[in-house]
């Protein structure tokens, strides 16, 4: 299994506004996009478990400040991560790999998902957190 990958944005200084190259082709990142979406989180809101069979994802967040949490089913451990607009980074999560996000800033936050493939229904996995057995492991 593929392993989770943080990237770092580019930002380039421009009198009458920045420009913020989020992937560079150059720099390893093999990444076949295919999709591309926006996606809300409203304050102290999680959105989780999700699960994806054929596609990997690069995540950056545009709007706010969001905590990302990754689940192993390897060792039943939980890695979190937070990425914001200040700082212009991003996440690749792997196919097959359980994760979640919540916003952990005051206003709602917005992420752009970049996707390896199509959008199928049969291909995305999802537990409900209110039943989840890892539930009680996250927090924003």
């Amino acid at each position: 299994m593929k392993k989770i990958k943080l990237l770092k944005t580019e930002l380039i200084k421009h009198p009458k506004g920045n420009i913020i190259k989020l992937i560079n082709f150059k720099k390893k990142i093999n990444l076949p996009i295919k999709e591309s979406y926006l996606s809300e989180i409203f304050p102290k809101k999680i959105k989780a478990w999700k699960m994806h069979k054929k596609q990997d994802q690069a995540i950056f967040v545009l709007i706010g400040s969001v905590k990302f949490f990754i689940y192993s089913e390897y060792n039943e451990k939980i890695n979190s991560f937070i990425l914001n607009n200040k700082k212009f980074s991003g996440i690749i999560i792997p196919k097959k790999t359980w994760y979640g996000f919540g916003c952990n800033s005051k206003k709602k936050a917005v992420v752009i998902n970049f996707l390896t493939s199509y959008y199928r229904k049969n291909d995305n996995f999802k537990l409900n957190i209110k039943n989840s057995i890892i539930k009680d492991k996250i927090n924003i």
